[in-house]
C-alpha cells in the first residue's frame, strides 16, 4: 500500500488529499478512512467500486494539518472478497498559519577562561 509521490513516507505528508494504491489487482475494491486503528467509526467509506485502477483517489474529506487517518482496502476477485489490508497517514503543517516562531536570543556560553564563546 502506497501514496503516489510520498516514496514509502506516510509521516508528515503536505498532500490534503492523496491518491491511494495497493498491490493487489480485481474486479473491484473498498476503501474505508477512519480516525482510529480499530475502524469502531469511519471518516469514508467507498463501498464496492468496479474496476482495478493502479492510483484511486483520495475517497473522504481532505486531511488537515497534523491530523492522522487509517486507510485501509480489500480486493474482490471472482465474487470473493480478500482480506482487508491496513495502513495510515499523517499530515504535516498544511498552512502556512499552522507555522509559528519565536525569535530566540543567542546564549553566550563562557570558555574555560571566561571569555565569551560565538
Amino acid at each position: 500500500m502506497t501514496l503516489r509521490n510520498r516514496a514509502g513516507r506516510r509521516l508528515g505528508i503536505t498532500d490534503p488529499a492523496p491518491d491511494l494504491s495497493w498491490s493487489d489487482a480485481g474486479d473491484a475494491y473498498q476503501v474505508q478512512l477512519s480516525d482510529s486503528a480499530s475502524f469502531a467509526s469511519f471518516l469514508a467509506d467507498s463501498g464496492r467500486v468496479p474496476g482495478a485502477p493502479l492510483w484511486v483517489p483520495w475517497p473522504g474529506p481532505e486531511l488537515t494539518s497534523r491530523q492522522r487517518v487509517h486507510w485501509r482496502v480489500r480486493v474482490e476477485t471472482g465474487g470473493s472478497w480478500g482480506d482487508w489490508q491496513h495502513d495510515w497517514v499523517e499530515a504535516g503543517l498544511l498552512s502556512s498559519s499552522d507555522w509559528t516562531a519565536v525569535p530566540s536570543r543567542a546564549r553566550r556560553r563562557r570558555a574555560h577562561h571566561g571569555s565569551p564563546v560565538r
